[in-house]
């Protein structure tokens, strides 16, 4: 009784989910990673 049945949600629904918040992760991550380049190769271009 405690346990909630799988097809309570609709199908796909949690995946989706996960999938946008590893998307929103993944693309914070590579923002900062180019940023970081970015600044590299600026200061790069400088020196």
């Amino acid at each position: 009784m405690a346990r909630k049945p799988t097809h309570s949600l609709p199908p796909g629904r949690r995946r989706t989910v996960w999938c946008g918040v590893l998307r929103r992760g993944y693309m914070k991550r590579v923002r900062h990673l180019f940023e970081a380049f970015a600044t590299h190769v600026n200061n790069y271009v400088i020196v």
